[in-house]
């Protein structure tokens, strides 16, 4: 039996799967009002598909500036924070 056989299956796989993730990255856009940041951060996961998790109790009260970008990228979560 070859060990090699199902790790480089898995590293290919692994590989095809960033490359899709980075392809959709880059052809999503990010619009975002300011606003409420349980809000923005809700509109954020869902516009991005990614998946956030926090307390929305922590965030009573603190704002956004909201966002306009090209792409979701982590720096645009950062200005989204």
């Amino acid at each position: 039996m070859n060990s090699s056989r199902p790790l480089r299956a898995l590293l290919l796989s692994l590989a095809c799967s960033t490359a899709l993730a980075a392809q959709a990255q880059n052809a999503t856009r990010i619009e975002i009002p300011a606003g409420d940041l349980a809000a923005a951060l809700d509109a954020y996961a869902r516009q991005s598909g990614a998946q956030l998790v926090y307390r929305a109790d922590q965030l009573q009260g603190a704002r956004s500036p909201g966002l306009s970008s090209a792409a979701a990228t982590p720096q645009a979560l950062d200005a989204l924070l």
